[in-house]
């Protein structure tokens, strides 16, 4: 019988080569390109679920080089590690805070942290020439924040999902 210790490293592993596989797929596949990327996060999701938030992060820095290391198209790496492989993580987190709002309230700060962060790294350092200009913006970041609400929703569904056909089976 294994001990805890290699059960947590064997599931984590497994969860991390899950998420390669889909990140690569990802990028080979000719859409559903960002809900591929999306539901690859879940395997972060599992392994805290299963051992802890230690355990999420190890599969999300695992898979986040491994897949920039060998995914053929890196935005679909990056996009992984700049937002779809933490947040199961760091949701895990805000969902433990007593009031919902408060948790929405961090949720929706985090988000437009990163969509702010990937905005200005995008228009003043990798892509100058990328076109955000004029209304644009404005317009990505209403539907941005929409499209994550509806993300974060869907994805609680996905966890609640696992949670009552598998989470008990360690």
């Amino acid at each position: 019988m294994m001990n805890r210790r290699t059960k947590r490293l064997t599931l984590t592993a497994l969860l991390t080569g899950i998420t390669v596989v889909m990140l690569y797929l990802a990028a080979v596949l000719p859409s559903a390109k960002l809900s591929v990327v999306a539901v690859a996060g879940l395997s972060s999701s599992i392994a805290v679920m299963q051992y802890g938030r230690m355990a999420g992060l190890l599969c999300y820095a695992a898979s986040f080089l491994i897949a920039l290391m060998i995914v053929p198209v890196k935005s679909i790496a990056i996009l992984y590690g700049i937002f779809f492989g933490y947040y199961p993580v760091v949701k895990n987190k805000l969902e433990s805070l007593p009031k919902i709002s408060i948790e929405w309230l961090f949720k929706i700060l985090i988000f437009n942290f990163v969509f702010v962060a990937t905005v200005l790294l995008l228009k003043y350092g990798f892509l100058p020439n990328i076109g955000l200009d004029g209304i644009a913006v404005p317009l990505l970041w209403v539907a941005g924040n929409i499209a994550f609400v509806f993300y974060d929703i869907v994805f609680s569904k996905l966890i609640g999902f696992y949670c009552a056909r598998f989470a008990n089976r360690k």
